[in-house]
């Protein structure tokens, strides 16, 4: 693809037959790994980060403020959702593909339910989140605010982990447990506060 301006993101499908190129053009170009161009989706700005889902029939991807997520069999967007206010910087999964958790630019880590499209919880990082990581199960989700020395690391409490399996019928204000562990030599200095809001 001649057009194709800088790249800014790639991916690998757990069968390693697919791969991703996402691009500051918003353009996602899908290749299968003997290098044959497969073909190309379009977003409306540029990828900062696109991944595949965990059983492979989707890409998910994002830019400023919005995600999108496209069918791969129809080639096609089947829908966007907007939680964000700048720049998504990470999209992660659990194990099972059921559960998404995002990261931005605009201090926020947002966890979702993917088979209903919702947003089911955020937490505030109070810096710029570049660097974060789901367990397996989605059990945690850990971070490192950008130009601060701590990690942060959050655990669904027993309301949020109801919910993350699909259960709605008990919603309240306060759904993860945070802990912040902050680095000084060598000592570990661990906090935790109630530092969820359900939206």
């Amino acid at each position: 693809d001649t057009a194709m301006t800088a790249a800014s993101c790639v991916a690998i499908d757990n069968s390693d037959s697919l791969a991703l190129i996402g691009s500051t053009d918003g353009q996602i170009r899908v290749i299968d790994l003997d290098g044959k161009y497969k073909f190309r989706l379009g977003q409306i700005s540029s990828v900062m980060t696109a991944v595949f889902t965990p059983n492979g029939k989707r890409v998910v991807s994002a830019g400023y403020k919005n995600i999108f997520v496209w069918d791969l069999d129809q080639e096609r967007l089947l829908y966007r959702v907007k939680k964000h206010t700048n720049f998504i910087s990470k999209i992660l999964f659990d194990e099972t593909g059921k559960i998404m958790v995002t990261a931005s630019w605009d201090k926020n880590i947002a966890v979702w339910d993917v088979p209903s499209g919702m947003s089911i919880a955020t937490y505030y990082g109070h810096y710029k989140l570049n660097e974060v990581k789901i367990t397996c199960d989605g059990g945690k989700v850990i971070f490192i605010p950008d130009v601060v020395n701590h990690i942060g690391i959050l655990e669904p409490n027993k309301m949020l982990q109801h919910m993350m399996k699909g259960d709605r019928t008990v919603v309240r204000d306060s759904m993860l447990k945070a802990q912040a562990l902050s680095f000084s030599g060598q000592k570990i200095t661990q906090l935790t506060s109630q530092a969820c809001t359900i939206l």
